[in-house]
């Protein structure tokens, strides 16, 4: 099986505001997010922690960047193919550069899988930039 994405569809796509909450939510197609969710928002003491309620349970939140040279793209899938095997091609609807990540009654931290796959982008790019090895192997040594 091959994905294909519509590169017109991602030149058409617009902007949108993002939020990832780690629940399966049984609801596919449009949200009244902005009235429902975004007017319960708010900050915690520092700046970037954020929290809300989502059904009756607290969320805390964080806004996370996409990494630099990075576009994050909502995609849809406007006809799944009949056997698992098939081909599939994905439409974007929108883009964003940052998005909100919401854990259940817990502040999202640096031991989450979300903020470590925003941070990997960086430190592949260290590990696979050609330099002086010896140098880079020292400094390596020098943090343990």
């Amino acid at each position: 099986m091959s994905l294909f994405l519509s590169k017109k569809s991602v030149a058409d796509s617009s902007p949108a505001d993002v939020h990832l909450l780690g629940c399966n939510v049984e609801h596919t197609g449009g949200a009244k997010v902005t009235e429902f969710f975004n007017s319960v928002i708010r900050k915690k003491g520092n700046e970037n922690d954020l929290s809300a309620t989502f059904r009756g349970r607290t969320l805390c939140g964080q806004v996370l960047n996409v990494p630099t040279g990075f576009t994050g793209l909502v995609l849809k899938e406007n006809q799944r193919p009949f056997m698992e095997e098939e081909d599939r091609t994905l439409q974007a609807t929108h883009q964003f550069d940052k998005f909100t990540y919401w854990n259940l009654e817990m502040t999202p931290s640096i031991n989450d899988a979300v903020v470590k796959a925003m941070m990997w982008p960086e430190i592949a790019e260290a590990i696979h930039t050609s330099g002086d090895t010896n140098g880079s192997q020292e400094s390596v040594k020098g943090q343990r």
